[in-house]
């Protein structure tokens, strides 16, 4: 079973995708206590620029109840917006704020405005690097190696080839955190 968590309007045919609006197989309200799966259920979880919509803690929590769902051998794969290149871009790239007006159709005076929208404007409660993101895996049981991280939109394991709806642009200094962990 293939799980697309918090799909949005990102429907991926032949996995089961799961929200609590628009369209979707399943509902499920990440908040909630009630698993809509069974222990060891689920093979694979993809969870896509969902997570740095909740605190770290929720996060936390969220990460523990797809391993708790995944059987062992199942892989979790993780995608959420870069902290570390948010910063690199404001402090290094000259058209930081060009492109990314064009990338998120914005028209931002400013790049402390960029990245304020990048933080909050999207209803984001928590930024990753990647050593935040190995702690909340950590937290949550998954044996994090540094293997197990890609560069913006790369995948390890083929079952996420062509999945992924962020496909930045080249030009944009903005890039993702993925990670692809393994349930012991």
């Amino acid at each position: 079973m293939k799980v697309h968590v918090s799909c949005g309007k990102n429907y991926i045919n032949g996995w089961v995708n799961t929200d609590i609006a628009g369209t979707y197989d399943l509902y499920w309200d990440l908040m909630s206590d009630k698993l809509p799966f069974k222990e060891g259920e689920v093979d694979v979880f993809f969870i896509e620029h969902a997570l740095e919509h909740f605190t770290l803690k929720d996060g936390i929590k969220i990460l523990g109840k797809m391993y708790k769902c995944l059987r062992k051998g199942g892989v979790l794969r993780v995608v959420v917006p870069s902290l570390e290149s948010l910063i690199e871009g404001y402090l290094n790239d000259t058209d930081f704020l060009v492109t990314n007006n064009k990338l998120f159709k914005k028209r931002l005076a400013f790049k402390a405005q960029l990245v304020n929208q990048s933080f909050y404007g999207f209803g984001h409660k928590n930024m990753y690097d990647k050593q935040l993101m190995r702690f909340a895996l950590r937290s949550a049981k998954f044996n994090v190696k540094e293997r197990s991280f890609f560069n913006n939109d790369d995948v390890g394991d083929s079952v996420f080839l062509n999945v992924g709806r962020r496909k930045y642009k080249k030009t944009s200094s903005v890039r993702n955190i993925s990670v692809e962990v393994v349930k012991d």
